[in-house]
């Protein structure tokens, strides 16, 4: 797991949550307004890949660049309960985030990727 990756497992739905409340955002389905998303969940049972923490944390979509590896995406998506809308939320943004907001989690991580 490539260390970027690994520390995308610190973002949970609470810290993602959290994210919001602080940005004094409030998501609502942008072609329905209902206000109630599922955050789509993952977490390890059994062997788990060196590096990978158990969860559960939020499903992160990578999105690969055709041009480069360096320029790939990383995504949250949020799904509206009433519709089924998917909205793409930018991992990274939440990552800054959470390095301000818990730098000794961040810090954390970090070691122990390099384990």
């Amino acid at each position: 797991m490539a260390p970027m990756d690994a520390n995308l497992t610190l973002i949970t739905a609470e810290r993602l949550s959290e994210y919001f409340e602080s940005k004094r955002v409030s998501p609502h389905c942008s072609l329905c307004g209902h206000l109630h998303f599922t955050v789509p969940q993952v977490g390890v049972t059994g062997v788990a890949a060196a590096g990978m923490r158990i969860g559960p944390y939020v499903n992160v979509i990578k999105a690969e660049s055709i041009y480069h590896e360096d320029t790939n995406n990383y995504y949250i998506s949020i799904i509206c309960k009433n519709c089924g809308n998917v909205v793409m939320i930018d991992s990274l943004q939440i990552l800054e985030w959470l390095k301000q907001r818990y730098p000794a989690i961040m810090e954390k991580g970090s070691n122990e990727q390099t384990k």
